[in-house]
């Protein structure tokens, strides 16, 4: 039994992704050296926690697993593909101090899918 209705929970794991993304735009963009900041503040990355909660709560409703076991590869390429243009897109690479991946490419890891984790 929830004490809060599942659209609040979803509603409350996305707000979490977005402040944590916010949180890394204003790190990386507002100070110097604030990719240290984003890559180690609890509040800079809470949205890989909001991530599992994302998929916790997927699989959760009625035919959620299926869904999420057929997006789950396309979603994953769909990371790779956006981290390594995310990567390119700096000199320095996939590496913290690439302000792109100290931001968005954070966001993109929390979605790529566990294959040892997967119950089929």
């Amino acid at each position: 039994m929830l004490l809060v209705s599942r659209k609040t929970l979803w509603r409350v794991v996305v707000g979490m992704s977005i402040a944590a993304l916010g949180c890394r735009f204003a790190l990386v963009l507002l100070t110097t050296g604030g990719w240290v900041g984003a890559y180690v503040l609890s509040v800079a990355r809470m949205d890989i926690l909001a991530a599992g909660a994302i998929v916790a709560l997927a699989v959760r409703t009625p035919g959620g697993l299926g869904t999420v076991r057929r997006y789950a590869p396309t979603l994953g390429v769909a990371a790779i593909a956006a981290i390594s243009v995310l990567a390119m897109a700096d000199a320095s690479g996939f590496n913290n101090v690439n302000p792109y991946i100290a931001t968005v490419g954070y966001s993109l890891l929390a979605v790529l899918p566990d294959r040892r984790s997967s119950t089929g």
